[in-house]
């Protein structure tokens, strides 16, 4: 996902398929459909053409306990469909 700016704390996203795919079929099992919500951003610097990067929760889901991913790359995120 193409970011310029900081999404909004609260914002749905989960991970791509590509990244999924490059992680292997432990990975795609633990996160495919798994939508996670922006938290809140660590204290990195700010500079020109910086955007930073997020702390992402993804609740507990069957098996799999929550997990807290801090600073995930804004290419391997894309926007969570709303289901409504």
């Amino acid at each position: 996902m193409e970011v310029t700016e900081a999404l909004p704390v609260g914002t749905k996203v989960q991970f791509t398929e590509r990244y999924l795919v490059r992680g292997g079929e432990k990975q795609i099992r633990k996160y495919k459909g798994r939508v996670g919500e922006i938290t809140g951003y660590r204290g990195q610097r700010e500079f020109p053409g910086h955007v930073k990067q997020p702390t992402v929760v993804f609740p507990k889901m069957g098996r799999y306990k929550e997990e807290k991913i801090f600073e995930p790359q804004w290419k391997d995120l894309e926007l969570a469909e709303s289901k409504a």
